[in-house]
């Protein structure tokens, strides 16, 4: 299902796109349009030109390669499907709350998945990553709709579906393909032109410049959290769990502070650090609110008490 994506003017100034065709330009906009929510879509050439270039003489499969060899897409195969991930899909784009789980893996055959509010489907929750094997049991237990569940199947990543037009208040209805419900979603903000951001330092969009701070302040801090953490494991499932951290409730500082503490932790020295969390772990159960057991051998010191100035008024005399 084609849906509505945002795109910026840096775009178009971006001096690694500009190496491109016009018709990789074009496509690679229109990629995002075809995209699930984790900017991944199949990669099958003749079916994308039919939804985006269907009068047009044009070899998707070259453009794409090209597109590909410059980084700003991932071709691959995983789960015998082959995929097309656009790279930092993620960060630029925001996809509404009721479409749908994506139903293609990630190159290391990963589904990313979310808990949502039974009653309007929408995200209530942060990011799950599953397997495959996983992916029906996750489903079973939290009831969530899922591909099987709205009788879609794998070719629903890129079907073009007809508007069917707007209200007087400026909603377009757009049926989405996880629900069986026609939902109002507000296209005021569809064609913004603030949202794609390659090029962040250009941008004059306050709001825009603040979430794409926001965004790479996130990888700096998440960097500075890696080099200390002391198991480097699953670095980045650990970084789908950190950019989740609400860090006006719990501020960076506080959370490095209780890393330092627990890395010097008895439990966490115990058997050459055998009783190390996984970093993900950590922090998804919040375990910077764990508090520390001081050792038996440390105790807390009494204030020292205050020196007798007697002797020193004796002597002063009748100064």
């Amino acid at each position: 299902m084609a849906r509505a994506r945002n795109i910026k003017p840096s775009f178009f100034q971006n001096e690694n796109i500009v190496e491109l065709s016009f018709e990789a330009r074009l496509l690679f906009i229109g990629l995002w349009t075809l995209a699930d929510r984790e900017g991944r879509l199949e990669n099958r050439p003749k079916k994308i030109k039919m939804s985006l270039f269907p009068a047009d003489d044009i070899n998707v499969a070259e453009q794409l390669e090209n597109i590909s060899k410059l980084g700003f897409i991932e071709l691959y195969n995983a789960d015998d499907i082959d995929v097309i991930q656009i790279v930092n899909f993620v960060k630029h784009q925001n996809p509404h709350g009721l479409e749908k789980d994506s139903e293609l893996p990630d190159q290391n055959g990963i589904y990313t998945v979310y808990h949502r509010n039974p009653k309007n489907k929408t995200i209530t929750g942060n990011v799950v990553l599953v397997t495959k094997t996983e992916l029906k049991d996750f489903y079973d237990k939290t009831d969530n709709f899922s591909a099987n569940k709205a009788s879609v199947n794998n070719e629903n990543s890129f079907q073009v579906h007809d508007s069917n037009g707007n209200n007087g208040n400026e909603n377009t209805e757009e049926h989405l393909d996880n629900s069986s419900e026609t939902v109002l979603i507000s296209d005021r903000n569809a064609l913004n032109p603030e949202s794609f951001n390659l090029n962040p330092e250009n941008n004059n969009c306050s709001s825009d410049d603040e979430r794409t701070h926001i965004q790479n302040s996130n990888e700096k801090l998440f960097e500075e959290f890696w080099n200390v953490y002391p198991k480097k494991q699953q670095k980045k499932t650990a970084f789908e769990k950190f950019r989740k951290i609400n860090f006006k409730k719990y501020p960076f500082e506080k959370i490095m502070r209780a890393l330092e503490q627990q890395k010097n932790s008895s439990q966490w020295l115990k058997d050459n650090g055998q009783f190390i969390p996984m970093p993900s772990t950590w922090i998804h159960q919040e375990r910077w609110n764990d508090l520390l057991e001081l050792p038996p051998n440390l105790t807390l010191h009494e204030q020292p008490p205050l020196p007798d100035f007697s002797k020193f008024i004796e002597l002063r005399g009748d100064w």
